[in-house]
């Protein structure tokens, strides 16, 4: 039998980055809406969180595939995955 050569991909660092400054620009876009009391604030902190929530979940492992592992802004080789155990890399 021949072994078959999975190609590793590494995460995408840009994915990773937009998901950390959406999750940041909500949590802004929530404390302006209890400020405020305006629903744009509402509005914006929804569209941030879905668009947090999406980048997620483009990202996954590069060895066993599970998505939505901890965003990481840089310094691949910090972070490891929650279920195989193996750090994180990014292309970038």
């Amino acid at each position: 039998m021949s072994k078959i050569k999975r190609i590793i991909r590494p995460m995408s660092r840009d994915a990773a980055r937009k998901c950390i400054v959406c999750t940041f620009l909500s949590c802004g876009c929530c404390i302006g809406a209890l400020i405020t009391s305006n629903a744009f604030f509402v509005a914006a902190a929804l569209v941030f969180c879905v668009g947090a929530f999406v980048d997620k979940l483009k990202l996954k492992c590069p060895y066993c595939g599970m998505r939505g592992p901890q965003p990481q802004w840089s310094k691949s080789g910090t972070i490891k995955c929650a279920k195989c155990k193996k750090y994180l890399e990014y292309d970038k």
